[in-house]
C-alpha cells in the first residue's frame, strides 16, 4: 500500500481501485469519508445520494461522486435496487481534470436516459483493472475517457437552466391548489419534461412532483396553524386530491395527523402568550 501511494504521487491521474456490485434492496452505505476521489455510475435499478445536505434521486446512466473526506450516503432502492459500477482515483493533476467535468460544480451527473455513454466504459474499466497484467497508462486513459463523457455545463446553460427553475417554482407558487401535473408545468414552459426533471435534481436535490409535494404541505402547515379551515378543506385547497392521501403525505413529512399537529401547534402558541402576558 505505502509503495502504491508513493507511485501515486508520481501519477498525474492514479486509480486506486476498481468495482461493481448489485446491491440488495435497501443496501446502504455511511454516512461516511473516504480519503480519495470516488465516482459510481448507476448502470441500472434506482437509489439515492446525499451529500452536501441534498438527496438525489438517480437512476441508470447518472452518477454521483465523492471527495476526499467528504460526508456522504447512499442508499439503494427498496423495489429495484441500483447497480453500480465504481472507481477511485487520484493523482496531482485530478483536481484540475475535474475542474472540466461537471463534478466541478455538482456532486451528481444526470443522463439524458436510454442508452448510457459512460456505463460501457466504466464496465471495460473494471474488467481490465480485474486483469492480472495492468497496464496504468491504459487505465488512466479509460478513466479520462470517462470523466470526458460528463463535460462541465456551459455557463450560458446555466443561465437558461436558472431561468427556466425560476419560472417552474413561480408556476407552482401560481397553481399548487389546482390539480397540476408536472407535464402540464412542462408544456407551460416549452421544455420537455425529461429536461425539466433534470433541472430540478441538478438545482434543488428534488424531483418536480416532490417538489410540488412538499410545497403544498409547507403552505398546509400555515394553515392549520393560523386558521379555523377544516381539514378537508385545507386538503383540496393545497391540492391534495383526497383527504386520505393528504393525511399519508402529512404524516411521511412530520410523523403526526394534520389534526395533532394543528393541536400540538395551538398549545405551543397559547403557552407563549401567556409566558408573554406574565411579564
Amino acid at each position: 500500500m505505502a509503495e502504491r501511494e508513493k507511485k501515486q504521487k508520481r501519477q498525474p491521474l492514479q486509480i486506486f481501485y476498481c468495482g461493481r456490485s448489485a446491491c440488495a434492496p435497501g443496501h446502504f452505505w455511511g454516512p461516511a469519508v473516504r480519503p480519495h476521489y470516488l465516482l459510481h455510475v448507476v448502470l441500472n435499478g434506482k437509489g439515492r445520494y446525499t451529500a452536501g445536505g441534498k438527496t438525489y434521486l438517480l437512476t441508470g446512466g447518472d452518477a454521483f461522486f465523492i471527495r476526499p473526506m467528504d460526508s456522504h450516503y447512499y442508499q439503494a432502492d427498496r423495489e429495484n435496487p441500483w447497480e453500480y459500477a465504481w472507481v477511485g482515483f487520484g493523482g496531482y493533476e485530478a483536481e484540475t481534470i475535474l475542474e472540466e467535468t461537471v463534478f466541478a460544480r455538482s456532486p451528481v451527473y444526470i443522463g439524458d436516459g436510454g442508452d448510457s455513454e459512460i456505463g460501457p466504459i466504466i464496465t471495460k474499466l473494471v474488467k481490465l483493472y480485474e486483469q492480472k497484467e495492468q497496464n496504468w497508462l491504459i487505465l488512466g486513459g479509460i478513466l479520462m475517457e470517462l470523466l470526458g463523457r460528463m463535460p462541465a455545463k456551459e455557463k450560458e446553460d446555466e443561465v437558461y437552466e436558472g431561468q427556466y427553475l425560476k419560472k417552474a417554482i413561480q408556476y407552482v407558487e401560481d397553481n399548487y391548489s389546482y390539480d397540476i401535473k408536472i407535464q402540464d408545468m412542462a408544456d407551460w414552459m416549452g421544455i420537455d419534461r425529461t429536461y425539466l426533471y433534470r433541472i430540478f435534481i441538478r438545482e434543488t436535490g428534488m424531483a418536480p412532483k416532490a417538489y410540488l409535494t412538499e410545497y403544498r404541505l409547507k403552505h398546509a402547515m400555515r394553515m392549520l396553524c393560523s386558521s379555523q379551515y377544516s381539514i378537508t378543506e385545507i386538503a383540496y385547497s393545497c391540492g391534495f386530491c383526497d383527504t386520505v392521501s393528504f393525511h399519508n403525505h402529512f404524516r411521511k413529512k412530520t410523523g403526526m395527523t394534520p389534526r395533532s399537529y394543528r393541536r400540538k401547534n395551538r398549545i405551543l402558541e397559547t403557552i407563549s402568550v401567556n409566558s408573554e402576558e406574565s411579564y
